[in-house]
């Protein structure tokens, strides 16, 4: 419920899907957000990448939008959680 109000956190320990892309965990997020998760037929990639690409400019991370996140370090991965947080 408070989520939904809009506000958003992060953890000391990371969580993010570590064979998706940084691009595909804001979409994730993105998608939660409308309320869209359950749409099995539509990959998350294929979801309009614009604005989850500008959530990642704003952290610094539109450069390694199509790294795994498995392979990121702690800071950068904490970068992504933040967009995460901010979709």
């Amino acid at each position: 419920r408070i989520w939904r109000l809009g506000v958003g956190r992060t953890f000391q320990i990371t969580a993010t899907f570590g064979s998706m892309s940084v691009l595909e965990n804001v979409q994730m997020a993105l998608l939660s957000h409308r309320r869209r998760l359950l749409d099995l037929w539509r990959p998350v990639s294929r979801e309009d990448p614009a604005e989850a690409l500008a959530l990642l400019e704003r952290v610094g991370m539109a450069g390694q939008a199509a790294r795994p996140c498995g392979v990121l370090a702690y800071g950068d991965l904490k970068r992504v959680e933040l967009a995460i947080a901010l979709a």
